[in-house]
């Protein structure tokens, strides 16, 4: 079952999920209307399953007691009693077998039984859950109705101050740039006016 991903909401896709919801709320009620219908079957298996294990021992136990009353030799009896007869026939290997099979096939139908009671409970769980997710839904929508996830507003006064104070920025900073453009000018001149003619340096 995916109901996990089902019960998620998408907050940028409201008007689908309002528009789905329904259809995934009644998905999960019919399945856990199923849910319940398989329990209840399987409930009543468990009982139907003991009362005819019971008969299968009953009628296996009234089998072995008529023949060691016929003749108890055959089964090692020499005085019959209540008590050496009972003793027999839970020692015979023909009622053991038919004790185990039925021990079996109860044991099958309780967890048939158990698993369709856990289904149940958890398909139980997922329907309440869509009924808190369609408060969710309407929660989100009043959010985004009231503003919650729209951009942050910015004070106009905020605005002007921060654009005042980049603009101041790049002014300083296109400033320094011409000052430097023109220092190392003047300096070239100062040094070429210092220059002799007939030098080492000018006669080069």
């Amino acid at each position: 079952m995916a109901f996990k991903e089902d019960l998620a909401i998408d907050i940028y896709s409201l008007h689908l999920e309002v528009a789905n919801h329904p259809q995934l709320y009644l998905l999960y009620a019919e399945q856990a209307a199923d849910a319940l219908a398989i329990m209840m079957r399987l409930e009543e298996k468990v009982k139907v399953t003991r009362a005819e294990g019971k008969k299968k021992i009953d009628e296996k136990r009234a089998e072995l007691d008529a023949r060691i009353r016929s003749d108890p030799s055959i089964y090692g009896l020499e005085k019959i009693t209540e008590n050496a007869i009972s003793n027999a026939i839970i020692l015979n290997d023909g009622f053991k077998k038919i004790q185990e099979e039925v021990a079996k096939e109860i044991e099958e139908a309780m967890n048939q039984y158990i698993e369709a009671v856990k289904n149940r409970e958890l398909l139980d769980s997922v329907k309440l859950a869509f009924s808190h997710r369609k408060t969710m839904i309407e929660k989100e929508c009043e959010l985004f109705l009231a503003g919650y996830y729209a951009d942050p507003k910015v004070p106009k006064s905020y605005k002007e101050e921060r654009t005042q104070e980049v603009r101041k920025g790049i002014e300083a900073s296109l400033e320094g740039m011409e000052r430097k453009k023109v220092e190392p000018a003047q300096g070239e001149i100062k040094s070429l006016r210092r220059r002799r003619p007939g030098s080492a340096e000018g006669s080069e």
